[in-house]
């Protein structure tokens, strides 16, 4: 499922999905960075808010996946970065409001690429 800011996202407990995103330069995605060049990212999925208990973590090759090709226009980018959530990932989820964050980590430091929300609906 892409992933817009704006809106946030929501899932069906208990199902596999895949948040997949690219990684602009700037809100108005102007131009793409090459998240190949990051040492690691980390994504968090925590309960409720900002500061909630993590709930889900994946990281860099253990959930976490950079597939295409990168070109700095956004036109030509293919770039993706594939966050992988099993079901088995969510066993103990309730439904309800949870806040992520996808990290990046390189020489740099640890900086938050994304954050956003996402809301958890019972399965039927």
């Amino acid at each position: 499922m892409p992933y817009n800011p704006a809106t946030g996202f929501a899932w069906l407990l208990s199902t596999d999905f895949v948040i997949k995103t690219t990684v602009y330069t700037t809100p108005a995605h102007t131009a793409c960075v090459d998240a190949s060049l990051y040492d690691g990212l980390t994504f968090n999925m925590r309960t409720g808010a900002p500061t909630g208990a993590v709930v889900i973590t994946k990281a860099l090759a253990a959930g976490i996946t950079i597939t295409g090709t990168f070109n700095s226009d956004p036109a030509i980018n293919t770039q993706l970065v594939n966050i992988a959530i099993a079901a088995a990932d969510q066993s103990g989820l309730a439904p309800g409001p949870y806040f992520w964050t996808l990290e990046r980590s390189d020489s740099a430091g640890s900086i938050a690429l994304f954050a956003g929300t996402a809301v958890a609906n019972a399965a039927p």
